[in-house]
């Protein structure tokens, strides 16, 4: 039996650049071998850097390898892929289901009685919604709640539990059939179908799965039919592959569970490592397995970075000697700490950096923040010098044009339109654009001198009343 064809690629090393030369060199330059190929990737964002790193290697045109995101359930390209000529109903767009799954908690008898308003049953079914998916991603049936607590200490508390996640147990089914179907078992048939078309006929091309680190039963299931192809690659981003004392106790540290066991594998430190660990357990493999990909690139970082790392999140029971200062400084080459005084500050230093970065010729920079604010600060500080970011997260509805003004019309609805969110509505730029743009503006500054004073009682009414008051003032 031959060794897995499972690989790993230190953090040190820029994966998606070692990740195309590889390829390129194990496709032998060349092309149509290349063009047979097909990467399976996390999600789009990934698709476009790899897409970007093969462009950087190449240096003249090719043709690309099939690229495939497995995570985005918004991307109907595994859809297709993986579906063919299957008929599969669609998944529930996330909008529509986060709508129902509000609506049907607030009609629960016991919502009534309190009154709950619709921020708090939109917020209730988002987390209905989270419990479900994590049990269908685990392929637990919602169903198995009803028998995890019977006749013990908590059982009044967890029935009154229990009657409150029979929305997604009972309630949600009938609706969601009407509607399409749910994305995590939608994903788990088509991986099952994918399977099965790869058994009966197995891709003549390179087949690779790469960043792919999740532990659900319908990944692992993806990754081991990879394993199986004649020519399938599995590619796992900074495996801790160090087996020394020390390397051996933070692998030992990470408990992921008995992967015979039906319960979902979980760690309650959350160590990064987890996931892979939890992947290796389920794929019946140890790291041991799992050899280094052995590319390297001009954009790599040093190597005693890896160790730094590795040493810095070490889970706490084997962090023992961490400070120490035994790691190597040449670690830490090119990294740079920036103390602000304001978040303004902040986001200007940044910005700054990336604007250096850009004037280098084939350079590159990217911000990564969770802070949506921070980012939105340093992409305007950017457009004052002609630099348009591409942002991934996209923009959030509430700051386009479009969604401003609904959330202007909800505000003044809220207000019984009272003098300033009525102006804010009548003032927006999607309010009377055209040609006669310049006389409803006009007529919305007379009306802004008119309502000033006495706030008029609530009521587009009380509203109109005074319009026609001050509009008599001024015939007289």
């Amino acid at each position: 039996m031959r060794p897995p064809d499972l690989y790993s690629i230190p953090p040190h090393i820029a994966f998606v650049d070692a990740l195309a030369k590889g390829v390129l060199a194990r496709c032998g330059g060349d092309p149509l071998a290349l063009a047979q190929a097909h990467i399976l990737l996390p999600n789009r964002r990934a698709a476009r850097a790899l897409t970007e790193a093969f462009v950087r290697l190449s240096g003249t045109g090719l043709l690309l390898p099939r690229l495939t995101p497995v995570g985005d359930l918004g991307d109907d390209s595994f859809d297709r892929f993986a579906n063919g000529d299957n008929a599969l109903p669609p998944a529930v767009p996330p909008l529509r289901r986060r709508l129902e799954l509000a609506r049907l908690v607030r009609a629960m008898p016991a919502a009534r009685e309190l009154g709950r308003s619709a921020v708090e049953a939109l917020r209730l079914g988002d987390a209905l919604g989270a419990t479900r998916d994590a049990l269908l991603a685990e392929e637990i049936a919602p169903e198995r709640l009803k028998h995890v607590v019977a006749d013990k200490e908590l059982a009044v508390h967890w029935q009154q539990t229990l009657a409150f996640l029979d929305i997604v147990i009972t309630a949600w089914p009938p609706a969601r059939d009407a509607l399409g179907s749910d994305g995590g078992t939608r994903v788990a048939a088509l991986i099952d179908a994918l399977l099965a078309r790869w058994q009966a006929s197995p891709p003549p091309g390179l087949v690779i799965a790469a960043g792919v680190t999740g532990s659900s039963p319908p990944l692992v299931r993806l990754l081991a039919g990879v394993l199986a192809l004649p020519q399938g690659l599995v590619v796992l981003p900074g495996l801790d592959t160090d087996v020394s004392e020390a390397g051996e106790a933070r692998w030992a540290a990470i408990a992921v569970g008995d992967p015979e066991d039906e319960t979902p594998l979980r760690d309650s430190e959350e160590h990064p490592q987890h996931a892979l660990k939890a992947l290796l357990a389920r794929l019946r493999l140890d790291r041991s397995d799992v050899r280094d990909w052995g590319e390297t690139t001009e954009r790599d970082g040093p190597e005693a970075r890896t160790a730094l790392v590795q040493a810095a999140m070490a889970p706490a029971d084997a962090a023992d000697g961490w400070h120490s200062g035994s790691a190597d400084p040449a670690g830490l080459a090119g990294i740079r700490a920036v103390e602000a005084a304001t978040p303004a500050e902040e986001a200007q230093v940044i910005a700054l950096a990336l604007r250096e970065a850009l004037e280098v010729p084939g350079k590159t920079a990217a911000l990564v923040t969770p802070d949506r604010g921070l980012a939105r600060r340093v992409a305007a500080h950017c457009r004052r010098w002609g630099i348009d970011l591409d942002d991934s997260a996209g923009t959030p509805l509430r700051l386009t044009p479009p969604g401003a003004l609904a959330l202007a019309l909800v505000e003044a609805m809220a207000q019984g339109f009272a003098p300033v969110p009525l102006l804010a509505v009548l003032k927006h730029p999607l309010v009377a654009a055209g040609d006669g743009r310049g006389d409803w503006l006009a007529a919305a500054r007379r009306l802004d001198r008119d309502l000033r004073g006495v706030r008029p009682l609530p009521g587009l009414e009380m509203i109109g009343e005074r319009i026609e008051a001050m509009a008599d003032e001024r015939l007289r």
